[in-house]
């Protein structure tokens, strides 16, 4: 397995590892029952993720781990110095 730091042409591959774990973490899926159409859920998880995994290649702070030449774990680390003027865009 290889590690190294994230690149942003590859937010998408990232952002759905992310969307993929966090699915079922108990925060983000109490906040299904209060989506408008929570069959949207999913997609909400996705962007939020790319979002997330945006700020955190951009702050040099988001590690993928490869196998075989895929991206099958990543990391970003959210340390509030990094974010207080990060920007997504």
């Amino acid at each position: 397995m290889q590690y190294r730091k994230a690149r942003l042409d590859e937010v998408q591959e990232v952002a759905q590892v992310c969307a993929d774990a966090f699915e079922d973490y108990p925060y983000l899926s109490m906040i299904a029952s209060n989506l408008k159409n929570p069959e949207q859920y999913k997609e909400f998880v996705l962007a939020l993720q790319e979002v997330l995994v945006r700020l955190a290649i951009k702050q040099d702070s988001c590690l993928v781990a490869e196998k075989d030449g895929r991206i099958v774990a990543a990391g970003h680390i959210q340390v509030h110095f990094l974010w207080k003027n990060a920007r997504a865009d």
